[in-house]
């Protein structure tokens, strides 16, 4: 068994994975800089075993953040719930003969999830910021909250996932923000 992806492997997985996480390193969620050496975009093997090549085990990140991983718990932990998920949406989406037989996994259905995970996210906090008026909601109770809604209704849900979406929605360049407040995280809707 191969000790590192090729780069055929590495040009075959690299538009899966950026469709499916989006074109940020997946622990900060910052853009890739290929003229910044820490900065540069790595391949990061989620349960850091580098004989597991399969894409269910691969998410892109920066090469610090991918080094920080191994003394950071919430990384360790978001790397987990990853895999998590990803090898979840994978055997459920496969048939019974398929479960039995290797190689890559199918994206499209891990895409779904988390445009249904955006789409929920969205319409949280349409509901809580423009609709009701509430000046302010917590950060991390939303992301639990719309994670466990999402959940209920689809038997998936994963407060690390919402989290990256909220924290797409609450960029620059997106309608909400997020502010420190008594010590919390909340959201607010930009005036």
């Amino acid at each position: 068994m191969q000790q590192h992806l090729t780069t055929y492997q590495k040009e075959k997985f690299l538009p899966i994975l950026l469709e499916r996480d989006g074109s940020n390193c997946f622990y900060c969620n910052l853009p890739f800089n290929p003229l910044d050496p820490n900065m540069r975009r790595t391949f990061d093997h989620l349960n850091n075993d580098k004989k597991f090549n399969d894409i269910q085990n691969l998410i892109l990140a920066h090469l610090f953040c991918n080094n920080k991983k191994k003394h950071n718990a919430e990384y360790q932990i978001m790397a987990k719930e990853k895999l998590r998920l990803n090898s979840l949406l994978v055997f459920e989406g496969l048939s019974e003969r398929e479960r039995n037989k290797s190689g890559p996994m199918p994206a499209n259905q891990e895409i779904d999830l988390n445009v249904a995970i955006k789409k929920e996210t969205w319409a949280y906090l349409q509901e809580h910021l423009v609709r009701q008026e509430k000046p302010a909601i917590n950060f991390n109770d939303s992301a639990e909250s719309i994670a466990f809604m999402f959940w209920e209704r689809t038997g998936h849900g994963s407060s690390q996932t919402v989290g990256r979406a909220l924290k797409e929605f609450t960029s620059t360049a997106a309608p909400f923000k997020r502010e420190e407040e008594g010590g919390e995280i909340v959201i607010r809707k930009r005036v």
